[in-house]
């Protein structure tokens, strides 16, 4: 028999902006996770394929616990450092999925993160600077034999 157990989860992110505002960076943590999770906003002025695109990285690109000093920083109001930091640690050689657009990064993008997705998705393509740290709380749903 299957069971369905609920569970509260609580995700931190925080947006920074590096390379003269040119990049727009979100680090995304999951409590349940072992790993964070990063978006690249980047934008190409290519003729054929002019737009906003957006490399994932996984766990291979920041470590657990600087991602967790990075939105700590943010968290209390520490950009400059935050981004100083995050320049040092993160490595952007191996992206999980590289020049995508939206509609392909929302399909990999965890179900029960929808909500808070809409809310990270409005910030990373919004036309303003816009940095700094939110949490978001949420159900999620696991499935186990008995």
């Amino acid at each position: 028999m299957i069971t369905e157990k609920t569970f509260m989860v609580h995700l931190r992110f925080g947006v920074i902006l590096t390379d003269n505002m040119s990049n727009r960076y979100i680090i995304a943590r999951q409590s349940t996770e072992d790993y964070p999770v990063v978006f690249l906003r980047q934008w190409d002025d290519d003729p054929w394929a002019e737009g906003d695109y957006y490399p994932l990285y996984g766990s291979s690109a920041l470590t657990t616990e600087k991602a967790d000093d990075i939105l700590t920083l943010l968290q209390s109001g520490e950009t400059r450092k935050a981004r100083t930091l995050f320049k040092r640690h993160f490595k952007d050689n191996d992206p999980y999925c590289d020049y995508v657009g939206p509609v392909v990064l929302d399909d990999m993008i965890p179900d029960d993160w929808y909500d808070a997705w809409k809310q990270m998705e409005s910030i990373i393509s919004s036309t303003k600077h816009i940095t700094g740290y939110w949490e978001y709380d949420f159900e999620a749903i696991k499935y186990e034999s008995e």
